[in-house]
């Protein structure tokens, strides 16, 4: 589906949501700002209330200062269907895409809301914003909807909102801008030109936080309750019918992304281009090797310990999350801002929570060591419920495999209007080669066969 254009967003405005606000909750639409956003539509509504307004409605827009949040979906690309807009990643059928676009507008809205109820039960449901409303809350057929467009009301906790006292709570919006581009991450330079990551030397104290305030808190109450998420929570929570599991995504997804190279492979007209060629010897090479540590991976499911599935987010970078910090005084640079509410939970899952702490390890710790304490003091954690969850290399291995497929994917065009990468081809191979190089660091040798540029080995440092 297409970016919504602004006459397209004018016509939902117009046609829709205004008359939807003033004769459901007798709601006046003044003003609309326009977020930026990577993959959705996300636009703070400025409206004035009634007296007839429903409570719920009214008393989310005095704790937003008259503000909701408009969320449109329009992509279905997420970190499970590694980026991909097709449907195939999951062994399922092909369905049209609007039909992807609203199964992961779902899994977002069931993991808010499970995540509010969560926080909730500790008294702290600021952390989590409202669902106020959702256009395809009915069995994921639409309410009320306009050129097929999937939306929702959420409460507004941004800066301005009653979240934030100004006398003991401080909205926090420093720590977001000093992020960087480029970072020293698991031996090379690697850039992040889109929202940037947390510099190297707060990364593991900026993880621990989100272990402590986000993590552990979503986490306890499955393992302390035992709990079981409902027959509804489990369709949208659940892309492939059960919990997501190691196992799962070597023997499906990974299995099918290769299927779909390959098969692309096969259709490539050689007599265009004498590079061609190489270009398939290449992407031969480089499938191999990602079969020989499929293989070498799938030893490591039949050692792994077993532990509960959980609600995990998938995707806390800072860009995610609303700050505050305490006192009037600015932020020191060296102390991590306080997490005030989680956002965007567009990768929510119900799966293994080893998964989400993998993701933590190697997309906010930017080296081993980094990772290795945040691994033990999850896995601590998860002992004071009698639970191990075993060695973090087996994770890292699965994560270099998930970003090389991801990758290759998205270089081949084969994403199916998925996110596309900034990269050109040349940076994409390149990105590709140091995550061999990564891959063979955490005990797969053979990736060293497939690098094209071999300066990378040398200047590797671990």
């Amino acid at each position: 589906m297409c970016e919504v254009q602004d006459d397209q967003q004018n016509d939902f405005v117009e046609k829709l949501l205004k008359p939807f606000l003033k004769c459901r909750y007798s709601i006046h639409l003044r003003e609309i700002v326009h977020l930026k956003s990577a993959q959705q539509r996300v636009d703070v509504l400025n409206c004035v209330s009634k007296i007839c307004t429903p409570v719920q409605m009214r008393d989310a827009l005095d704790r937003g200062r008259g503000r909701l949040v408009l969320r449109v979906w329009r992509n279905s690309a997420r970190f499970w269907n590694l980026n991909n807009n097709k449907s195939s990643s999951f062994g399922e059928s092909y369905s049209p895409y609007t039909n992807q676009v609203v199964k992961l507008a779902r899994a977002e809205i069931a993991g808010y809301r499970f995540a509010r109820q969560i926080f909730c039960s500790t008294s702290n449901p600021e952390k989590i914003p409202e669902v106020l409303y959702f256009s395809h809350d009915h069995s994921g057929k639409a309410e009320r909807s306009y050129s097929g467009q999937i939306w929702a009301l959420l409460s507004f906790v941004g800066k301005d909102s009653d979240y934030f006292d100004n006398v003991h709570r401080y909205f926090d919006g420093s720590f977001v801008g000093e992020m960087v581009t480029i970072r020293k991450e698991f031996g090379f330079d690697e850039p992040h030109p889109r929202h940037g990551r947390v510099q190297e030397d707060l990364s593991q104290a900026y993880a621990q936080k989100i272990l402590d305030q986000v993590v552990f808190p979503i986490h306890q109450h499955f393992f302390q309750n035992n709990t079981a998420i409902s027959e509804v929570e489990k369709d949208s929570l659940c892309p492939a019918g059960n919990p997501i599991t190691f196992q799962y995504m070597v023997d499906v997804v990974y299995h099918n992304a290769i299927a779909d190279i390959e098969s692309h492979m096969r259709k490539r007209d050689l007599t265009r281009e004498s590079d061609e060629i190489a270009v398939r010897e290449r992407y031969s090479l480089l499938l191999e090797t990602i079969k020989e540590c499929l293989d070498y991976i799938s030893n490591d499911c039949e050692k792994m310990s077993k532990v509960p599935s959980v609600l995990i987010h998938c995707d806390l970078q800072p860009q995610n999350l609303v700050f505050w910090n305490r006192g009037s005084e600015r932020r020191k640079r060296s102390i991590i801002p306080e997490v005030a509410s989680v956002l965007d939970w567009e990768e929510a899952c119900y799966a293994d929570p080893r998964f989400e702490i993998m993701l933590l390890c190697r997309k906010v710790c930017a080296n081993s060591n980094q990772a290795n304490a945040i691994w033990k003091s999850y896995s601590n954690f998860a002992r004071t419920f009698s639970l191990e969850i075993g060695s973090i290399k087996p994770w890292m291995r699965l994560e270099g495999i998930h970003s090389i497929l991801t990758l290759t994917l998205q270089g081949m065009d084969l994403v199916g209007g998925g996110r596309s990468p900034w990269e050109k081809s040349r940076d994409l191979n390149n990105k590709i080669d140091r995550e061999l190089i990564r891959l063979a660091s955490h005990g797969l040798p053979s990736c060293h066969n497939n690098i094209s540029d071999k300066s990378l080995l040398r200047s590797y440092t671990p």
